[in-house]
């Protein structure tokens, strides 16, 4: 006997496999961020936060202003609306990036990207106040096992340099709270306007922050650093724009557009263990037991609220 298919419910399955799809990609992308700064860094010591996030967001910029023109022949972002959405891009991706790739100068790209990935639930914290409403046993719980994990994972780099380690730490967990911000006004904005234009004009807002920033700390100036190093870290740059910046961003976007902001986070699990496994092979970087003790905490917290925020 023949079995009939919903043409409706295959559509629907059809939108989630593709927006699972387009978030692991995003994700993975977003993962090798951190592996090519600390590469970015490597190259020279007067290689400094400023300008690998100007050179970054600089190539990534023309990209943006294409896709915003792209975009904005089938329905632009409102011009009433424009402050608020470069206000977010600002929020998520320049004051968010900066702290990131300053915390990156002093802790190991696995550590940064653990502690990243745990906004999450810092959006829950944030809901719960903005709501007044107290936060579940459950959650509770998931909360207490991902700061515990982020405890046992800097605890294991500590030893080395405590001091440097903690700030680094510290500058990591302000981005993530930067980005989660970022996600409490993202989602509506992504549902009003489209993933792809409220992504073009966030980020471009963000890569101009960006490329003033860095002409207020070098001015108009080659960033300083050795001649042979220079092509290196302009290829670095070029490669984190296009796979760990403009790609990533729109794949996210639009798997949330699909799948939601908590189902995608849930596929986003994936990042933390791509950047370790990465940072391993590529920069000799040690895992140890109370990172890998850590790491499964924090993957085992973020995922359970991400799960609940996704059943809401």
């Amino acid at each position: 006997m023949a079995t009939v298919t919903d043409p409706q419910t295959d559509s629907q399955s059809r939108a989630v496999l593709l927006g699972v799809l387009l978030s692991l990609a995003g994700a993975l992308g977003f993962s090798t961020k951190a592996i090519l700064v600390k590469l970015a860094y490597a190259l020279d010591p007067a290689i400094d936060t400023a300008a690998v996030m100007a050179f970054r967001m600089g190539f990534a910029l023309p990209l943006f202003v294409a896709a915003g023109v792209w975009f904005g022949r089938r329905g632009p972002v409102p011009a009433r609306r424009l402050p608020a959405v470069a206000a977010l891009g600002l929020v998520g991706y320049y004051v968010s990036t900066y702290l990131d790739l300053k915390g990156l100068e002093t802790i190991s790209a696995g550590l940064e990207r653990l502690i990243l990935f745990v906004y999450p639930t810092l959006v829950v914290l944030l809901v719960a106040l903005r709501e007044r409403r107290p936060l579940e046993g459950s959650t509770l719980f998931a909360l207490g096992a991902t700061y515990l994990g982020v405890a046992l994972a800097l605890g294991g780099e500590v030893a080395g340099d405590g001091a440097g380690r903690l700030l680094g730490g510290a500058l990591v967990l302000g981005a993530a709270f930067s980005f989660a911000l970022f996600n409490l006004g993202a989602g509506e904005m992504i549902r009003r306007h489209g993933a792809g234009p409220f992504t073009a004009v966030a980020m471009a807002a963000a890569s101009v922050a960006a490329l003033l920033h860095y002409g207020v700390v070098h001015g108009a100036t080659r960033p300083p650093m050795a001649d042979d190093a220079w092509l290196p870290f302009l290829a670095i740059c070029l490669t984190m724009a296009v796979v760990a910046t403009v790609l990533p961003a729109f794949l996210i976007s639009y798997g949330i557009a699909r799948i939601g902001a908590g189902k995608s986070a849930v596929v986003g699990t994936v990042g933390p263990v791509a950047t370790i496994t990465m940072a391993a092979a590529l920069l000799n970087e040690p895992v140890t037991p109370m990172q890998i003790v850590g790491g499964v905490c924090v993957l085992v917290g973020v995922t359970a609220i991400s799960v609940r925020r996704s059943r809401s």
